[in-house]
């Protein structure tokens, strides 16, 4: 699995964009993607008058961007930032915190179905168990993907609590947590179409 650093900067500025996020595609900067916090929910920055960001860099636990030191990291993404002229001036940014999070994105190789395959044979066994997003199902998800998987995990362990509709024999899950994502095109383009 590869890993991610992301610096969430708060820039002194009430707009930047009206993206939730960009992802970045420059070769000039390392930066790979930008959430804006505030066009995902007001509520997530406590000051309206200033926007908070997600600089997101991709990188492998203990590579070279990974060690280095947290300030180190928010001056090469302060730089970044006013490179692509998303920030007009590095004095903007008020306040700032480096994430790391190891193992985020999910590394597919050949043999991934047939791995996948018997881990989730394995797991098939625990009533009590529901994986969920990336880390735990192994899976490329986008965030909505990913946050529907914990949804219907919980409406899951909710209908056990109640003994609700639950099948008899095999799987007594109600909704199927690995059928979030599995086909071809997205649930919210089907949606779009009926």
């Amino acid at each position: 699995m590869n890993s991610s650093i992301t610096v969430d900067i708060t820039v002194n500025q009430e707009h930047l964009f009206t993206d939730n996020w960009i992802y970045i595609h420059s070769p000039e900067v390392k930066l790979g993607r930008i959430q804006n916090f505030k066009n995902w929910s007001p509520s997530m920055v406590a000051d309206q008058s200033k926007t908070t960001l997600g600089l997101e860099y991709f990188c492998n636990e203990n590579d070279e961007f990974w060690t280095a030191p947290n300030e180190r990291i928010f001056e090469q993404a302060a730089e970044e930032i006013v490179k692509i002229k998303i920030v007009s001036d590095k004095k903007l940014i008020s306040n700032y915190v480096v994430v790391r999070v190891p193992k985020a994105y999910p590394v597919y190789d050949h043999d991934y179905p047939k791995h996948i395959a018997v881990i989730r044979e394995y797991l098939s066994q625990f009533v009590n168990l529901q994986p969920i997003g990336r880390y735990g199902m192994f899976r490329y998800n986008n965030m909505d993907h990913s946050i529907q998987t914990g949804l219907y995990a919980a409406r899951n362990i909710l209908a056990r609590r109640d003994e609700l509709t639950l099948r008899a024999g095999g799987d007594n899950r109600r909704y199927d947590v690995w059928n979030v994502n599995a086909d071809e095109e997205y649930h919210e383009e089907e949606r779009l179409k009926s």
